[in-house]
């Protein structure tokens, strides 16, 4: 069993199975900043250290479902010119999700303008339905390791 953070209390939860169900798809996403700009934060000591506006993009993704109730939040990692995310939407649901991330970045954007932080994104992002358990749990660990590999992958 692998575990993932719960970002309201920073410590390590137990992750619950992953059970696909046909009423629902399972995404895991990639939101980057423009030009890969470190707005929300640094990486040190393989811990990730939030900025205002990294705060800000982590308070506003924990708030998403009660926008789009039909959204449910798994593993994410906002790192300092990215973030990663599992989520799960219900197939009923009238809001797809190019919307629910263009509803997200635009609030962000609109939330750091308000605030006078400097924040732009880059325009798109990267979606993949995860369609099996064995996929779920790497990219899940995939997020959770984030942090620890930023200087690695930086090399």
């Amino acid at each position: 069993m692998f575990m993932m953070m719960n970002p309201q209390h920073n410590q390590k939860i137990a992750a619950p199975k992953w059970v696909p169900k046909n009423d629902e798809i399972t995404y895991f996403i990639t939101l980057c900043t423009q030009n890969k700009t470190p707005y929300f934060g640094d990486v040190i000591a393989s811990k990730m250290h939030l900025s205002p506006v990294g705060e800000l993009a982590q308070n506003l993704w924990i708030e998403l479902p009660e926008h789009f109730d039909a959204l449910r939040l798994e593993n994410f990692v906002i790192m300092p010119d990215h973030m990663h995310a599992i989520f799960i939407i219900d197939r009923k649901n009238q809001h797809n999700v190019e919307h629910i991330i263009n509803a997200y970045k635009s609030a962000l954007a609109r939330y750091a303008q308000k605030f006078n932080y400097p924040m732009q994104w880059q325009n798109g992002f990267y979606k993949h339905i995860i369609k099996e358990q064995k996929v779920y749990e790497n990219i899940a660990a995939y997020i959770e390791d984030n942090p620890r590999n930023w200087k690695k992958l930086r090399a």
